[in-house]
């Protein structure tokens, strides 16, 4: 075969083989980015004993009002839609709005079976008929925030503030959160809103979230501002759902509902968008939606109601998997104020597990020199942003300090003034605003947009960085101490709205990192100017020397070699050989 023929034969394969390499490439590409921000395990199959997530999970129908389904079915995932984990699972406000009856507490989104007010008598009396029966839990959640929601006098401050500042408009839409039965039997009015709680304790008594809410919650229409179904008399009977497949009652029917196992079921209300502004208030939901918590599966119920052994009712079975019902979050401060010390200390233990602190990249300290500190803060154990819910109030910061040899303070930042962290203070918090940019504190009628947000994500982390100058004199070793700190809300807010003392605020140290900086001392010359560590000062001024610069050697230009075609064929492929016919 002539040589040119073995050229062009050989020119042919390399293109060949070209192509199936980028056809490779392509492939894997395409393959790599079906998710290109999940970890590796979102490319496993799906996981046993967990309902499919499926893509095309339908949401609630627009031709009739929402409806609680009969076995204890999410109404939102019955339907055609985008998908149980979308973020919109039910109709835009725009288009609830043009349908007549759908929200019957407007500007809240509860609802019930018949879009009605139910009466009174429908729900129990949980201290006087649960109690009997499910006596371990109902201690739990006595003891529990949940049961304080509508006494909160945080929460009621705040209340009567909103209610008065705009005439009532948002008395449904600030309660039905705090006190479902109250909302959706139609007993809330401006007047009991903005009544001293003690006043209305003792002649409107209401129950804040307790077991007739949860337990008759039976699906949802969406993912906020409280969009949940309460059926309390299904078919005519006392029904409750829970999450047991067999339990059984001698008093009320009993319904399994899946939606009591998922994270789903909280995001009613702990997402919080406000109702006429469309402002993101609190994201406590989606932010666990979005992060690696959500895709392993690992519920909010997972560590605000973890499993132990026990007995849900005197009467049933002993279960490895029942749920707690303390209800343990961020709020120490408030369970120290009702005196419930045991959970206020579990409170701490799950905010010591959630955070962590540590220096990076210590630099030298040289004495008169400005020196720089990088602190990290990490979310170890949140399944959400740290901290989250209430951005009124929630604030994580670093208390930091510097001290010398003699325990003089060099540097400090993150104290408390007038009961709020001082100015400067590197903090993890959300900031509100208002229509002209200005932050909003407690005023939350007023918010239009989200001025910044510097929590930290699930899994993830932050460095700050703090400068401070190290004093000419200073007598090392440096002292370096952080703390990250947080309350749910300053003293400061709790004075305002209360009166200075009612209400203690605890500042709960999630966790806190100190180490020791050895400080150099920079020697001076005759001159005056100041001589680098290690180099010994000069008795008189170093004589420049003139540079002598020697071109380097001239390398002897070689030719280059001719390369044929074929040679350049046979090095990068030697195994085409040029002796095939």
């Amino acid at each position: 075969m002539p040589s040119f023929w073995r050229q062009g034969l050989l020119v042919a394969e390399i293109i060949v083989y070209a192509i199936v390499c980028i056809g490779i490439v392509a492939l894997v590409r395409r393959t790599a980015v079906i998710e290109p921000n999940q970890p590796a395990e979102a490319m496993t199959a799906e996981k046993p004993g967990r309902v499919e997530r499926a893509s095309n999970a339908p949401v609630l129908s627009l031709t009739a009002p929402p409806a609680a389904s009969a076995d204890g079915t999410d109404v939102a995932k019955s339907s055609k839609g985008p998908g149980i984990d979308s973020l919109w699972l039910a109709p835009e406000k725009d288009r609830l709005m043009n349908l007549p009856d759908v929200l019957p507490f407007y500007p809240h989104r509860a609802n019930t079976r018949d879009n009605k007010t139910l009466p009174a008598s429908a729900f129990e009396n949980t201290e006087e008929v649960c109690s009997a029966c499910h006596q371990d839990i109902y201690k739990q959640w006595r003891s529990s925030v949940m049961s304080r929601s509508w006494d909160d006098p945080i929460y009621r401050a705040l209340l009567k503030q909103v209610s008065e500042a705009t005439g009532g408009r948002l008395d449904n839409f600030c309660t039905g959160c705090h006190t479902p039965l109250g909302l959706t039997t139609g007993q809330i009015t401006s007047d009991l809103n903005r009544s001293p709680i003690e006043k209305a304790a003792a002649e409107h008594p209401l129950p804040g979230v307790d077991c007739e809410a949860c337990h008759n919650y039976s699906s949802r229409t969406g993912q906020d501002n409280g969009a949940y179904v309460l059926t309390p008399m299904l078919n005519g009977k006392p029904t409750k759902f829970g999450p047991y497949r067999d339990a059984v009652s001698p008093y009320h029917e009993t319904v399994y509902s899946e939606l009591h196992t998922r994270s789903e079921f909280c995001s009613v209300c702990h997402n919080v968008t406000h109702p006429f502004t469309s402002t993101a208030i609190e994201r406590t939901y989606d932010e666990w939606h979005q992060s690696q918590y959500a895709f392993n599966y690992k519920e909010c119920q997972s560590c605000h109601m973890p499993n132990i052994t026990g007995k849900a009712a005197i009467m049933g079975p002993e279960r490895h998997d029942l749920s707690t019902h303390y209800f343990n979050g961020g709020n120490v401060a408030l369970l120290n104020y009702f005196g419930e010390k045991e959970n206020a200390q579990r409170s701490r233990d799950l905010l010591k597990r959630a955070g962590a602190i540590e220096f990076v990249e210590l630099p030298t300290f040289i004495a008169g020199k400005d020196a720089t500190v990088k602190i990290k803060v990490s979310n170890k154990g949140a399944g959400h942003k740290l901290p989250t819910g209430f951005p009124e109030g929630r604030q994580m910061w670093i208390y930091f300090t510097v001290t010398d040899a003699k325990g003089a303070v060099v540097y400090r930042s993150g104290a408390i003034k007038d009961g709020k962290t001082e100015p400067g203070t590197e903090d993890f918090k959300v900031h509100l605003g208002d229509k002209d940019g200005n932050t909003v504190d407690t005023e939350i009628w007023l918010v239009t947009s989200v001025l910044a947000d510097t929590r930290v994500l699930p899994n993830g982390y932050d460095i700050r960085t703090f400068h401070f100058p190290v004093p000419p004199k200073a007598e090392g070793p440096f002292k370096l101490e952080a703390k990250l700190n947080y309350w749910p809300f300053s003293q400061a807010l709790a004075d305002q709205l209360l009166g200075p003392g009612k209400m203690p605020i605890e500042i709960v140290t999630i966790a806190s990192a100190d180490t020791n900086v050895a400080v150099t001392k920079v020697d001076r010359g005759r001159d005056g100017r100041p001589t680098p560590p290690g180099v010994a000062a000069s008795p008189r001024p170093i004589q420049p020397r003139a540079a002598v610069l020697t071109p380097p050697a001239t390398a002897s230009a070689k030719p280059r070699p001719e390369v044929s075609l074929q040679g350049l064929i046979q090095e990068l492929f030697p195994s085409l050989s040029s002796d095939r016919p």
